[in-house]
């Protein structure tokens, strides 16, 4: 097993100190873990119902997830074959820590914020990321890196500012989902910074709010 670390900051944004934040996600990991180990499988076979990431992966494939989870993600969650498996998470040593899984041996774990990822450009064939990059303080920084490290990348997060309850109910209140993004707000930014890339979006809905799903596929000889 191979650690990359990247340096950390004492603060998460400008809202909280880092150790605040590893410790209301350790503990809510924690505390629920029972439910959470039922319910993973669920969620992540939805995610991949709804992508075609299943056929762009194989055992040749490096795969990379962003966000994993101390269940090792939609990766292990799922068995997907790999090559190579790449476990990308802002507290990833703490989620290590708890034991919940066995992790592949042979694992790359980089404990890194996803605005800024140490690895290099195209490092990952296929990068999976489902239910994370909002619950970071700065979204399309984060969206960038992953388009940055991967050829192929599927994203899926929390479009929660297109609801009116939850801007009411979570403006300035929510450290986990502070941004309340909307789903303009994401088409908007693809538009504009994407060109070049072969990008989808769509919404897996299901919720009060959209849930978007967008896929990034690489160009590379046009880069």
């Amino acid at each position: 097993m191979r650690w990359i670390e990247a340096p950390q900051s004492e603060m998460r944004g400008d809202i909280e100190t880092r150790e605040q934040f590893v410790k209301r996600n350790v503990d809510w990991w924690v505390e629920n873990e029972k439910w959470l180990r039922n319910d993973r499988l669920l969620y992540y076979e939805r995610f991949l119902k709804h992508n075609q990431a299943r056929s762009a992966i194989d055992s040749a494939t490096v795969l990379g997830e962003v966000g994993p989870g101390p269940f090792g993600g939609i990766i292990e969650v799922c068995k997907l074959p790999a090559k190579e498996k790449y476990f990308i998470d802002y507290i990833l040593t703490k989620l290590y820590k708890l034991k919940f899984i066995q992790w592949p041996e042979d694992a790359v774990m980089v404990d890194a914020p996803v605005e800024n990822i140490p690895l290099e450009d195209d490092a990952i064939d296929v990068l999976l990321s489902y239910n994370a990059l909002d619950h970071g303080w700065d979204i399309w920084s984060g969206i960038k890196e992953c388009v940055r490290i991967s050829k192929h990348c599927y994203l899926s997060f929390d479009c929660r500012g297109d609801s009116p309850k939850q801007v009411a109910q979570r403006r300035g209140k929510d450290f986990d989902h502070w941004q309340l993004i909307t789903m303009k707000q994401v088409w908007d930014f693809f538009s504009r910074k994407m060109k070049g890339h072969h990008w989808s979006i769509t919404e897996l809905g299901g919720k009060e709010f959209p849930v978007v799903m967008i896929e990034v596929k690489k160009c590379l000889g046009l880069m």
